[in-house]
């Protein structure tokens, strides 16, 4: 998700959805935005990213993109999905623009 509302998806097999964000439903729009928002307070307490590694099995890898350089968050699904964590307000986030994509490219698909 960016800033300005508009998003992309890339699925592992090769598939995925980007174009002008006036093309997206309104939802991912807007959830675009509140995923850039959850993001913004991890930034500063970052390093930048070095290596362009694959998360491993079971691990979630966020990729934080800014005029600054390149961040990344690295944790545990099963951590991740608990209240607790203090990467959860961006997991849910992610979730949350994450799902209107997939139906969205979903949809696309049937056409």
């Amino acid at each position: 998700g960016y800033a300005d509302g508009e998003s992309r998806l890339f699925i592992g097999s090769g598939g995925g959805v980007i174009g002008p964000k006036e093309s997206f439903p309104e939802e991912t729009r807007i959830a675009a935005k509140e995923l850039v928002a959850a993001a913004q307070p991890f930034v500063k307490n970052l390093s930048l990213e070095n290596s362009r590694e694959l998360p491993k099995q079971g691990q979630v890898k966020f990729v934080l993109l800014t005029n600054s350089g390149i961040y990344v968050i690295k944790d545990e699904i099963d951590h991740l999905n608990k209240e607790d964590s203090q990467f959860y307000p961006l997991w849910i986030a992610v979730n949350t623009l994450l799902t209107p994509s997939l139906k969205f490219l979903l949809e696309g698909e049937k056409k």
